[in-house]
């Protein structure tokens, strides 16, 4: 198993998803994430 690969994947989506929060913090992060 590659599980740093795994770990290196996990921590770049954790990373732009704060990413995404970020910018969409003045609305409501929560309806607009999957948009």
């Amino acid at each position: 198993m590659h599980a740093i690969i795994v770990m290196q994947y996990l921590i770049a989506t954790f990373i732009i998803n704060l990413a995404s929060l970020e910018k969409e913090r003045p609305t409501s992060p929560h309806l607009h994430r999957y948009e």
